[in-house]
This record gives C-alpha cells, structure tokens and sequence, in this order.
C-alpha cells in the first residue's frame, strides 16, 4: 500500500485540540498516511479551550480524544478513542461492533523497499547506523523486522518496522504492542484510519512523561509500524512516510 504526500500541511485534517496550539490527525484527503498529531498541551489549557476542544473533536473516520490533561477531556459528549482487542475488522478499529469479511490482504514486498530513508517534505533521514534487525518483532513471528533512527540533526525519532505473513499476526503484534504502552501508563490520545479509502490503522499516545509521543500503525498488508520522540517531530514524519 503506497500513499502520495500531502499537498498543503492541514489539507482535509480535522483537528482535535485548538488549531493553534496542537497540530491536527485524522485522514487527509491526498495522503497516504492519515493521522494524528498528538502535541502535548500540559496544564495551560483551561475550561474555556476545552470546550473548544469538544467543538473542533472530530466524529468521522477517526475518533479522537482532547489532551488527557486538559479540564474538560472527559467532558459529556467526547467520543472516546477505542482500545484494540481480538476482533479487527477489515480495515477498521479492532473491537469493531460487528465482524465483517476481512478482504485485506498480505503484501509480499520486502519490507527494506517499502521503508523510507530519507522522509520526504522532511528534513529527516535515516541516521549513519542505518537499520538493524528488530529482534523483538522477530521473537513475535515476524519474517522481516527493523529498527532505526531518523534524525533532523537536532532531533531523534526511533522507528521500527516488522512485516508479517498473515493478517493475524499482523493485527496481534499491534495489540501487543498497543497494550504494552497502556500497561506502561501511556495515555491514549487518537485512533483511527491511515489512509483516505479508511484502510490501517493507527493509535497515538503520550507516555508516562507526559512529553514522548508514540504512534503505532499497521497498514493492513501486514505491516506494522512504530514512531516515538517529540510530539512535533512524530506526526511530521508519520505523515509523510511513503509506507
């Protein structure tokens, strides 16, 4: 699954938090990846932008959830983020109500192709190490997995990469991982699609620091991938990949 990169920076991204303090996820309407930008507000916002927040909360594709620490984030009529499960649906949020044929398929392109070395529209790039295996994917049944590092110069985003061959086994490994950064106290802050035919599937969180943004996706062909560091740097990136 391949997707084009974005034309404009907020094209066709609604936004869950105020427009000028936190960047948008969600679905664009010319992109590959669709997402979340999951910018950390902290203790400044108030009752009076979380009320905003609850008006600018996007109830399409994607559901998302205001900044876990703002007065308001659990405010009567936000839709919460879902929490994977066993069940996946084809091409939706796992914990889907109703089972459906699941019509996605396995892709088997190697994994070394589809994963970007340099960002493009970014300043990142793979930094000098380069990929190395991801032995823990592999422990999980992986055929092919890596890990890396994309830098600006500045700023650090670890990245990691594993393909499967079942869908099954794709979809499990996201729940591990996903229930792995819940156990560890991450907060979850948007899930939703990935792509605009509403295909993958991503979850955003902030960690126990209430700073790291982590983002986990899985494009439905059997891939899963993972993004954490700065909240700015993260979506930056996951917006652009290729994959």
């Amino acid at each position: 699954m391949t997707r084009t990169p974005p034309e404009g920076p907020d094209e066709g991204r609604p936004s869950y938090g105020p427009p000028a303090s936190q960047p948008p996820y969600g679905p664009p309407a010319e992109r590959k990846n669709t997402w979340l930008v999951p910018t950390v507000i902290g203790l400044a916002i108030v009752l009076v932008v979380a009320a905003v927040v609850l008006l600018l909360t996007r109830t399409g594709a994607g559901t998302t959830t205001a900044d876990p620490s703002a007065p308001g984030a659990s405010a009567p009529g936000t839709q919460q983020a879902t929490e994977p499960t066993d069940d996946a649906t084809a091409g939706g949020t796992p914990g889907g109500a109703a089972a459906t044929e699941d019509a996605r398929e396995v892709s088997g392109e190697p994994l070394g192709p589809r994963v970007d070395p340099e960002v493009v529209g970014t300043d990142f790039a793979l930094n000098d190490a380069g990929w190395a295996e991801h032995a823990p994917a592999l422990a999980a049944g992986a055929r092919e997995a890596v890990a890396g590092t994309y830098t600006n110069g500045s700023v650090d985003v670890p990245v990691t990469a594993a393909a499967f061959d079942t869908i099954e086994a794709q979809d499990a490994y996201g729940e591990q991982l996903t229930t792995a950064l819940k156990d560890d106290g991450a907060q979850l802050l948007s899930d939703g699609p990935v792509y605009p035919d509403s295909t993958g599937h991503h979850w955003a969180y902030v960690l126990a620091d209430g700073v790291t943004t982590t983002v986990v996706w899985r494009t439905d062909d059997g891939v899963v991938l993972t993004l954490t560091g700065d909240s700015e740097a993260v979506p930056e990136i996951y917006s652009n990949m290729l994959i």
